[in-house]
């Protein structure tokens, strides 16, 4: 398991590990000090002057004083152009590694976007070559996997994730990523549509076309076949308890994102004579399906909050959330994990509620959904495969923490996307709180700040499902 950190954002273009931001920031602070040091020895060499000891016939230890003030000022002042030096190269090339990371992924997007473009225009030639044969291919396994017993099912999955290493492979990640950013480029060319024009008004051009076209399509085209179809939903509280204090880490934050069958966690903080404050929690997705059925945290509530539809998910927070007292003015913060993270960032981008921060791990997080002028902090997994279904970030205002998870150790085995799961996450935020990154303390101490002085914390636990349409 590696240790290093990618951090980037913030308002900032440098991107850099986080111990290597964390040296910079060090050597910031050891300037200060020394200049310090230098201007008090200075004011103490200013009433010790030459004059001054000749005049007062002072002993050669004196004299000897003075030349020690004098060298050790000279090695202060040494130190601090070496300090300054240190730090403002390091700052150099955390900028020019951001900058050519940033040029490179723009590159890359415009690359993937002129080859979707053409494989969209050749589609319909090649679907007539390659129909048949990959129609055959489907149906065979299709009606192998159907006869199979319930038993044999899950060793064929097993089988797929001793398989999974190609899917946690960061290099893989990118490529999903480009394709999903490429998606309405695909679309274009396969209408017709002129080049420029698709250039235009996709991610690469205005942003009309992107991502959350592409979802909304998906949706559409699903719903004649009984898929993605949204139902409404219903929530019921499933506990209530007091809590020992607010989070006070990302790790502890993590920890609190639900895992069992409960979708949603709200602490409450209350203070005497000050309003109300929250701190909303989200799990991520249970049902792989593609047909809706009891549980909202599904496909179908993925690809509907992607497209900003009515997302049964999404309806389930706001629904939990006014339950527990959170209206339009309630100060509210949001934690999310996977699909969690998708629904916080879309609720707390709507402006329908007072958000005062947002920290998301492993969030499929769509372009339109990035909020603004809200503190957010965002760790995703360079070999987790689900933030890629988000594309490519566009929020330069939120703090982007990065680690390959299985950088110098086997993929396990046991599961599909082990790089997803939020223990791996919790083990990234807590190595993210010793890491001493200030673009990460500042997000946190803003974070923090809502339940501070909280006298009380009430947690409850909410429980959504599906109800039949």
């Amino acid at each position: 398991m590696t240790d290093e950190l990618i951090v980037s954002g913030g308002g900032s273009t440098v991107v850099a590990t986080a111990a290597l931001l964390a040296f910079s920031d060090q050597l910031s602070h050891l300037v200060d000090e020394l200049v310090d040091c230098s201007n008090r020895l200075a004011m103490i060499d200013r009433f010790v002057t030459p004059a001054g000891i000749g005049a007062a016939d002072a002993p050669n230890s004196v004299w000897e004083a003075e030349r020690a003030l004098d060298d050790a000022s000279a090695s202060l002042q040494r130190s601090i152009r070496t300090a300054v030096r240190l730090h403002v190269g390091l700052s150099a090339s955390a900028e020019a590694y951001g900058a050519v990371e940033q040029q490179l992924q723009q590159l890359n997007q415009s690359l993937a976007a002129a080859f979707a473009y053409v494989l969209g225009f050749l589609f319909p030639a090649l679907a007539g070559l390659l129909t048949p044969a990959l129609l055959s291919t489907a149906a065979s396994a299709g009606l192998a996997f159907a006869i199979t017993p319930n038993g044999r099912r899950e060793e064929f999955l097993g089988v797929l994730a001793e398989q999974n290493d190609i899917l946690t492979n960061p290099q893989f990640v990118t490529l999903v990523r480009l394709a999903v950013m490429s998606a309405d480029d695909f679309g274009g060319g396969l209408v017709g549509a002129h080049p420029q024009l698709v250039a235009m008004l996709g991610d690469e051009g205005l942003g009309l076309l992107g991502l959350t076209t592409s979802a909304g399509l998906l949706a559409g085209m699903a719903a004649p076949f009984g898929a993605l179809a949204e139902t409404p939903v219903r929530v019921a509280r499933v506990s209530t308890r007091t809590t020992d204090a607010p989070a006070a880490t990302f790790e502890e934050r993590a920890r609190r994102i639900p895992q069992g069958s409960a979708q949603i966690r709200i602490d409450r903080f209350h203070t005497e004579e000050q309003p109300d404050r929250f701190e909303v929690y989200v799990g991520g997705t249970k049902d792989l399906g593609l047909v809706a059925n009891k549980e909202p945290w599904d496909m179908t509530s993925n690809v509907h909050a992607l497209s900003m539809g009515d997302a049964g998910s999404y309806r389930a927070v706001e629904e939990a959330m006014r339950a527990a007292g959170i209206d339009a003015d309630s100060p509210v913060q949001f934690v999310g994990h996977s699909q969690g993270g998708l629904v916080t960032s879309a609720i707390a981008a709507s402006g329908d509620f007072n958000a005062q921060g947002l920290y998301t791990v492993g969030g499929v997080v769509s372009q339109s959904l990035v909020p603004e002028g809200v503190p957010w902090l965002a760790i995703e997994h360079t070999d987790d495969l689900v933030p890629a279904l988000g594309g490519n970030r566009s929020a330069p205002d939120a703090v982007l923490v990065r680690r390959e998870v299985f950088a110098d150790q086997a993929v396990p085995s046991d599961t599909l996307l082990p790089a997803h799961e939020l223990t791996r996450y919790r083990e990234t935020a807590a190595m993210l709180d010793s890491g001493g990154d200030a673009r990460s303390a500042e997000v946190l101490e803003r974070l923090n700040s809502l339940g501070r002085d909280a006298e009380t914390v009430t947690t409850t636990r909410y429980l959504a499902r599906r109800l039949a349409d």
